[in-house]
This record gives C-alpha cells, structure tokens and sequence, in this order.
C-alpha cells in the first residue's frame, strides 16, 4: 500500500456519512482524502515521508469551504470600479471627472 502524504489523529473528524458520523483520524494521499477511521488502525498510512499533525482534539471538516461572502458587500465590491491591469489612461477613462487633458497632458481636478 503507498503511504499517505499527511495523517491527522486525535481529533474529531466530522465525516458527514450518517453510518459513520464522527471519525478519530484522517489519511491525506496527494490533494485526496484516502482512509477515514479510528486512529487506533491509522498506523499502515504512515510511511518514513508521513508528515503527522495531532490535533490535540480539535474538529476537521472535511470538504468545508467557507468563502466567508456577504451577499450584500458582494455586491457592493462588484460596483467598484475594476481597475485591476488597467493602464493609467484606462483608469482616467473611468473615472472623467477628476481630470481634464490639457495640451496632451492630464491635469487632475482632485
């Protein structure tokens, strides 16, 4: 069997299987979780090259995303103006009332 690259033991692994709901150790190969169980039988998963994390009791929550968005800031974030890679005569073209171009030169009204 090849060995996992990170196993985590002594913790409380949520699993979100209603036949097995609650876990003590997980075996990470490459970006996939590839054993979930009793810590107790988590020892064949770990190889020379194993980095090992005791949680020390703390929860995991395989799969759980959080992209921590404010439906309502979202939005107002996507209002902003969108000047990221843009030149400093596409910004100016965002934004016409804060300058005027005199004599090809731009004079800002800030």
């Amino acid at each position: 069997m090849k060995k996992a690259n990170l196993v985590l033991y002594n913790g409380t692994v949520i699993t979100m299987n209603p036949a097995a709901p609650f876990a003590s150790a997980v075996a990470i190969k490459g970006e996939r979780i590839a054993w979930v169980g009793d810590q107790a039988d988590v020892n064949p998963w770990i190889g020379k090259d194993t980095q090992t994390i005791d949680l020390k009791g703390a929860c995991v929550y395989p799969g759980f995303i959080d992209t921590h968005a404010n439906i309502i800031y979202t939005g107002v974030v996507s209002s902003y103006l969108q000047l990221l890679g843009k030149s400093k005569h596409e910004i100016l073209e965002e934004v016409p009332v804060l300058y005027t171009i005199v004599n090809g030169k731009i004079r800002y009204k800030l």
